[in-house]
Parts: C-alpha cells; structure tokens; sequence
C-alpha cells in the first residue's frame, strides 16, 4: 500500500523502439548507465513509488506492468493497462505520474510541480506539450477510457484533452530532451560530459 507521501510514478518503457532498430530503449548506455538507470536516479529523491509500465522491470525489483493484450490499441493502450494495475493493487491513490523511459534529462522538480490541486496536469515548454510526463487523476482517467466514441487508439494528447488536464510550463533548456535516434544518443553523451 502506498502511504499519504508517496507519489506513483510509472516510468513508460512499453515502445517498440522502432526508430533505434527495435531495441530496448531502457537498456541503451548513456554516460555509463542505462537509460532506466538515469530515469530511477532522477526520480528516487522525489519520495515516489516507481512501477515500469513495459514487459520487464530492468532487474530494478519493481512491479512491471505489461500493455492490455485487446482493447485499446497504441500508447494508450499502457496507461489503460497502468490505471487498471493501480485501481486494482493502489485502491488509495487519486492519481499517478508517468515519465518516459527515453528523456533522461527531465526536470528534478517534476512530480512537485505537477502536483496540483485535484485533476490532470501536464508539462509544457516552449517547444510544445510533452504528455508523457503528466500526473493522472485516476476518475478522470477512467471517464475518459469510458468516452471515446469507438476510438481504438487514442492518443495521450486525446486522453489528457478528455481528463481536463491543465499544463505546467517549464523554461529550461533540454529538459524533456527525447532520445530516439543514434544521432539523439550522440548528443545526451555531449549533455552530459561537455567538453
């Protein structure tokens, strides 16, 4: 069970991976460490409690959610998965966060300031809305799942439009700096050792 402090954080590492040869992006070596590694890093001084939303857990010994095998279809098809694992395993809990496993760079204040009063969140900057990394009420959620009109896909732009979700915005350069090319993970190592 979760306690009033902890925050649930899923981190999304259920992608294909088509763009980087369909590999696992979570296990890719940035400065010396996966992917996952520098995630969980960043989140672990933010009092959360870390769920991976793919087929494995990394080794990490954190409860790993695999996507919906019918149902909904694409990304959505994850948070599906996550909300019901939550609802089901985390009765308590309002709401949860997702970060992607893919942009290891994002802000440390994050869950700090998407935890708003009541109701979705998600981050913004000046590059436009990024809406993996978003704090998900659990009702808001679920009446958006149950208000698609037949949708099969929907993406996570439709969703956080369904849930009423409100942005944060970030000035901060590279923050939500996304890795999904060789030429991407070319310029996370320079990020993170500059010369």
């Amino acid at each position: 069970m979760t306690s009033p402090q902890d925050n649930i954080v899923v981190i999304l590492a259920g992608g294909r991976g088509s763009r980087m040869g369909y590999r696992d992006k979570g296990e890719i070596i940035l400065g010396g460490k996966r992917m996952i590694e520098h995630v969980t890093e960043r989140l672990t001084p933010q009092d959360s409690l870390i769920l991976i939303s793919g087929p494995h857990d990394y080794g990490l010994g954190v409860s790993a959610i695999p996507d919906e095998e019918s149902g909904i279809q694409g990304p959505a098809a994850g948070l599906s998965a996550i909300l019901s694992f939550v609802q089901e395993n985390y009765p308590e809990a309002d709401g949860f966060y997702t970060v992607p496993v893919d942009c290891p760079f994002f802000p440390e204040d994050l869950i700090t300031r998407l935890d708003g009063p009541g109701g979705s969140y998600h981050a913004v900057d000046e590059t436009g809305p990024h809406p993996t990394f978003a704090y998900w009420a659990c009702d808001a959620l679920k009446s958006a799942f149950e208000n698609l009109d037949g949708e099969q896909a929907p993406s996570l732009r439709r969703l956080l439009f369904l849930c009423g979700s409100q942005s944060v915005t970030w000035h901060t350069d590279h923050a939500f700096f996304n890795i999904n090319t060789s030429s991407d993970i070319e310029q996370a190592e320079r990020l993170i050792t500059p010369s």
